[in-house]
């Protein structure tokens, strides 16, 4: 069960839980420099940000020892090479539902293979 709780405007906390039996577990991967996060519910499998290229199948190989089949949402942050560069690799690897990233016109090489992926897979964004 994931508890939260929000600030009313007085600055009071109001709790808030959901009355699910869901679980959500966040898993922040230790990839040296730029981040990967996996966010994983009992039916979805969320990955934001993989790191940089040489990173991405080693978030391939932790993505699969916890039994994730498929993507419902791949999320980039922005396309510094750090955040972004391992996630073509595992856009190849798995079925991939959704593609968040920022429209933006500056490009590096990790964004256009980042790009090339979601385009070979024909994915929106």
């Amino acid at each position: 069960m994931l508890g939260i709780n929000k600030t009313a405007v007085n600055g009071n906390p109001t709790p808030n839980q959901f009355n699910s039996a869901e679980q959500v577990k966040v898993h922040i991967l230790d990839i040296g420099q730029g981040d990967a996060i996996l966010i994983q519910s009992t039916k979805d499998n969320i990955l934001i940000d993989c790191g940089n290229k040489g990173q991405g199948e080693n978030v391939i190989q932790y993505l699969k020892k916890f039994n994730v089949k498929q993507l419902n949402a791949v999320i980039s942050t922005h396309p510094d090479a750090d955040h972004i560069g391992g996630l073509a690799d595992v856009i190849d690897t798995f079925p991939v539902k959704s593609v968040f990233a920022p429209r933006l016109t500056r490009t590096t090489i990790a964004y256009r293979n980042f790009l090339q992926s979601v385009k070979a897979k024909q994915l929106n964004m």
